[in-house]
């Protein structure tokens, strides 16, 4: 009723009658047999057509798997109806057979160099992986809701198989993206806008994490074509009106969102993309989080600091403006707000980049702050994140050892994660 093959054998009824346990009679080599993705014609659906096939009557199909042989078996569907929900939610198997349901192909494509999509200009267009509109297209919205949507997993749900060492193995929530690109693995990022469109899974909304963008005054990206004209894109209403900007244009006019920091504000507005402006939140809910930076950035990194405190800017000058003394740069600011007292500023940018950053980018981040030279004391500030730091260093032991139940001392945790470290600095 629920498997998705079958094993080629057959039960021998011929040995036990009656209430015994029935004789399992195998011979020669044992295969899995699953079958074609449709019943054959005439036939019912077996196996795992029963996760993608008329899913409509499939707690029927379910019960006659049983109940059509022996009048005299009563099978509860309400029972069957549960299980069914159950694994739907928690098995990944039945996730994938079912999302075989959909009309889709794997294609591997050779271009000749003439008709490659070099930019993101051109792939943009085709390739993304963003939520539908509902309104736009309401059956393909209901599809990748449906079948396409990992999770929950995370807070919401720790015990679902994708969790490892209290983590989503696939990277989810995944962080949003305004073009493709390729990261520092080398894996390609497909677009994945935040559009303000979202799906509800289990009680969960998705997307749950933002990633906020910001930039020095008149820094900010411009993403054009090697044959657009320079003073044509200049003019563009998008250069002026970042999405950053634009949120300091709307503390200008909207009282309530001046009384929130820009990573609370995605708990109230929400950024049109096409009009380029933000909006109040109808339905939904965001987490903000600013992408970490490292101290070479300079005046960048101040300004990603002062973002987690100062309310409701309306300005530049608001941001770097304290107790109404306008500072001549971010870190000034900084300075006398008290952020930077001691290490305490690299303690806090550590902590913060575990929002968004794995445990390599953590240590890669450490190391460059020893370069750096600009701690005055690093052993307190080992001490105080070191446990952010050695994030993932258990994991790939085990993988290393392929010894799921490895476990490390403090001591032993500490010295691999130094290793690793060391490892940046050479």
């Amino acid at each position: 009723m629920f498997s998705f093959t079958s094993t080629g054998g057959k039960i021998d009824s011929s040995i036990n009658r009656g209430i015994v346990p029935y004789i399992f009679r195998q011979g020669v080599q044992n295969y899995h047999s699953i079958g074609s993705l449709l019943p054959i014609k005439g036939t019912e659906p077996k196996f795992f057509q029963l996760y993608i096939y008329d899913t409509e009557n499939e707690i029927s199909y379910r019960q006659k798997c049983f109940g059509e042989k022996d009048q005299s078996i009563s099978i509860d569907s309400d029972i069957i109806e549960d299980i069914k929900l159950m694994s739907d939610s928690n098995n990944v198997l039945v996730r994938s057979y079912k999302m075989r349901g959909l009309l889709h192909s794997h294609i591997c494509l050779f271009m000749n160099s003439d008709n490659k999509l070099p930019t993101v200009k051109f792939i943009d267009p085709i390739i993304s992986v963003e939520i539908q509109d509902i309104i736009e297209d309401p059956k393909l919205y209901s599809f990748v809701n449906e079948f396409m949507i990992h999770g929950p997993c995370g807070a919401e749900n720790m015990n679902c198989p994708c969790m490892v060492d209290k983590k989503c193995s696939k990277s989810f929530p995944k962080q949003f993206c305004n073009h493709s690109s390729v990261d520092q693995n080398d894996f390609s990022l497909s677009r994945r806008r935040n559009d303000g469109h979202f799906v509800e899974k289990s009680g969960v909304r998705y997307p749950s994490m933002v990633r906020l963008t910001f930039h020095l005054p008149n820094q900010q990206q411009i993403v054009y074509g090697e044959d657009d004209d320079i003073d044509y894109v200049l003019d563009k209403p998008s250069v002026a009106a970042s999405k950053f900007t634009s949120w300091m244009e709307c503390n200008v006019i909207d009282s309530e969102a001046r009384e929130l920091t820009y990573v609370e504000f995605h708990t109230k507005f929400v950024w049109i993309l096409n009009g380029r402006f933000w909006k109040r939140r109808k339905v939904g809910k965001a987490i903000g989080r600013i992408h970490s930076g490292s101290p070479n950035l300079g005046e960048a990194y101040f300004l990603m600091i002062l973002l987690n405190k100062v309310k409701g800017p309306t300005s530049f000058d608001e941001i770097r403006a304290v107790n109404g003394e306008t500072h001549s740069s971010f870190r000034d600011a900084c300075y006398a707000l008290g952020l930077l007292d001691g290490d305490k500023e690299y303690i806090d940018v550590i902590k913060e980049a575990t929002h968004s950053g794995y445990g390599f980018y953590l240590r890669f981040l450490f190391a460059t702050l020893l370069m750096c030279n600009s701690m005055s004391k690093p052993e307190v500030i080992w001490e105080n994140t070191w446990e952010y730091l050695a994030d993932g260093i258990l994991y790939n032991q085990r993988q290393r050892f392929k010894s799921p139940e490895l476990s490390l001392g403090g001591d032993e945790l500490k010295n691999l994660t130094l290793f690793k470290i060391e490892q940046n600095l050479l």
